[in-house]
């Protein structure tokens, strides 16, 4: 009788959750996995030690790799354990600096897989023209799932890429020609419903 009444509450608590092993439980809005910064800020100092501006590229076309960030699987409102297919990746990067001159800067935005500038899988949303706006000061780019990316790579290549974001490591690239002083990146990792 004991065992019966066990095989009871096994098969109660199965048909309460609902769940078999094929099935997932996504979240149901997106979670924050990792947000990292990344600063262009160590230039040459004044007497005084204050830091002076560090422009990026100044007259020619430079892109600057940022230290690597990886993407985690598991915070504690989200595990990667549920079945593949059930949820997906997605990075924000947004990349701000200060205007050297009161013209249009120059400036470019890119998001690499793994540690330095080889694999592009995404360039900033304006990427017709790498020209910011008067007065305007900010780039930004995302990506999700999976796809190909088609387009140039901050070293004007013409490439395509296939990519699946995920918790691996991204580089960002920070590309200036003129107008680019202390830039800042800021990529966020999110997870959520495929």
């Amino acid at each position: 009788m004991t065992g019966g009444t066990v095989a009871a509450s096994t098969l109660a608590v199965g048909s309460v959750t609902g769940q078999t092993e094929e099935e997932c439980t996504p979240p149901s809005e997106p979670v924050e996995l990792t947000t990292v910064t990344r600063t262009e800020n160590s230039g040459p100092t004044t007497a005084n030690g204050d830091e002076l501006p560090v422009v990026a590229g100044g007259g020619l076309l430079l892109t600057l790799p940022t230290e690597p960030f990886s993407v985690p699987t598991d915070t504690d409102e989200f595990s990667a354990d549920e079945p593949s297919g059930c949820y997906e990746y997605r990075i924000e990067v947004e990349m701000t600096w200060n205007p050297t001159d009161s013209g249009p800067t120059n400036a470019g935005l890119f998001l690499y897989e793994g540690q330095g500038l080889e694999t592009c899988i995404a360039k900033n949303d304006n990427a017709g023209n790498d020209v910011a706006p008067q007065g305007e000061n900010g780039l930004s780019l995302s990506v999700q799932g999976s796809g190909t990316f088609d387009g140039e790579d901050a070293g004007g290549n013409q490439v395509s890429n296939d990519y699946t974001v995920g918790p691996l490591t991204y580089t960002m690239g920070v590309q200036g020609r003129t107008g680019v002083a202390d830039f800042e990146t800021t990529a966020t990792a999110y997870v959520l419903p495929a």
